[in-house]
């Protein structure tokens, strides 16, 4: 099973865009942070994931949300890519 819960914020600015074959999808950032103590000092990370939506959710994400809103994610199924830079 493939399946993803995920909450944080939206860090990108948020443009809805349109398939050569008809469509829409969007593509944004969504950062989540997790704290924790170590040796008595609060240590802060943030994780950034790469989202792709599609159709009528792509719309309603472009409609009601914006770069810094909160968004919960629970339908949702990972997929890695892989990039190899030129050098």
């Amino acid at each position: 099973m493939n399946k993803v819960l995920l909450s944080g914020r939206i860090a990108t600015d948020l443009v809805l865009k349109y398939l050569p074959k008809g469509g829409e999808f969007i593509n944004f950032v969504v950062a989540t942070d997790e704290s924790y103590l170590k040796d008595g000092t609060k240590i802060s990370e943030s994780e950034f994931h790469n989202i792709v939506a599609y159709g009528k959710t792509a719309e309603a994400i472009s409609t009601y949300l914006k770069k810094g809103f909160g968004i919960v994610i629970t339908d949702a199924r990972l997929k890695t890519r892989k990039y190899r830079h030129k050098e």
